[in-house]
């Protein structure tokens, strides 16, 4: 098979008043060297709603006599009634077969053709709409004199048309066929409401307002009034015992506060924390007497923890050896024995350095 390009030029021509169903459509076919086909060519057009792919929305073929590569035809002329109404407004695609060659790429019909759908009204906005008769659904709305069938309103009975309008309060008609409706007049600060079985004029009581307890209005705006809460409204907003309110940054909610204590080492006086001064405690002293261990043990008050500690002789020339020198429970712990060389006898003192 012969392998055929085109290149076309779409001349479309359709009023807007009696759109014909048929496009102007030309083009020129090349051989694949790049010579101009000749003779007479079957060509099928069709359209598609995608690029690629997809069944035609419409398809026909004609006997087309070329001329140096160039034809002209009018798709449509080969349709009983020419092209159906497909364009809606969405993209198309219009693809060419040569012989029943598909060639691609399809070309995309741009929006020229969409002259079509102006044979048909499909939207009719913002402007004057002149016809014979307004019919929806197939239903006559308005005659060709511009009446109302009396069957279109609900209820009444098929024949005639409207020929006056009354009206019942709280409007007014001015009548005729053509009447201007109003709303009835009340007497001065009265409104209509719907007292009982009808509408009728009574005081407007109901577009009054005060601002209560705790509450400012101003114009027709409402705002909680300075100093309007009060703590005792706190306990109603069920927060419990100890609790604060807090703002969370959208709301108010009920919120423990933070409660703060002095750690090892720091006293706390109201807000403020401060660094205890170290305290020193002393065991009470020990007597050791020659070839004897001593054991002497330092405690530190209540509230204190012991950081430190160490011990202390009454003689320091006499000869002696330490087991223990450390810190025990919240204390400080010392043993020693007295070697007895000097056959005397010593005195040991263990002390402990508390915080």
């Amino acid at each position: 098979m012969r392998a055929l390009a085109s290149f076309t030029l779409l001349l479309f021509a359709a009023t807007a008043q009696a759109a014909p169903a048929r496009l102007s459509y030309q083009g020129r076919l090349l051989q694949a060297d790049g010579t101009p086909a000749a003779g007479v060519q079957t060509l099928s057009f069709s359209i598609f709603t995608a690029p690629t792919g997809g069944a035609p929305l419409w398809t026909e073929s004609q006997q087309v006599a070329l001329t140096d590569g160039f034809y002209a035809v009018a798709l449509g002329d080969a349709t009983d009634g020419g092209i159906p109404a497909i364009f809606d407004g969405s993209e198309l695609y219009l693809e060419l077969a040569v012989g029943g060659t598909p060639l691609s790429p399809r070309q995309r019909i741009d929006s020229v053709v969409y002259a079509l759908n102006a044979g048909t009204a499909t939207n009719v906005r913002g402007g004057t709409v002149d016809a014979s008769s307004i019919s929806v659904d197939g239903k006559q709305l308005v005659d060709a004199n511009g009446k109302v069938p009396v069957s279109n309103i609900e209820g009444a009975p098929d024949g005639g048309f409207v020929t006056a309008v009354s009206a019942a309060a709280p409007l007014t008609s001015s009548g005729g066929t053509s009447p201007t409706l109003g709303l009835g007049p009340c007497g001065p600060g009265e409104v209509w409401k719907m007292l009982g079985p009808g509408w009728t004029c009574a005081a407007d009581d109901d577009t009054t307002y005060s601002a209560g307890s705790g509450l400012a209005l101003n114009g027709t705006t409402f705002a909680v009034a300075d100093g309007g809460i009060s703590f005792g409204h706190w306990s109603r907003n069920g927060c419990a015992t100890n609790q604060v309110p807090k703002w969370n940054g959208t709301k108010w909610v009920c919120s423990t506060p933070t409660v703060y204590a002095a750690g090892t080492g720091l006293t706390l006086s109201g807000s403020t924390f401060s660094r205890k001064p170290p305290v020193q405690v002393t065991s009470t002293p020990v007597a050791v007497v020659p070839n004897s261990w001593g054991y002497a043990l330092a405690s530190c008050p209540a509230g204190t923890s012991v950081v430190g500690g160490g011990f202390t002789f009454t003689d320091y020339s006499l000869e002696g050896k330490f087991s223990d020198n450390h810190p025990s429970g919240n204390g400080w712990y010392v043993t020693w024995y007295n070697s007895g060389v000097t056959g005397q006898t010593a005195t040991l003192v263990a002390y402990a350095v508390c915080l």
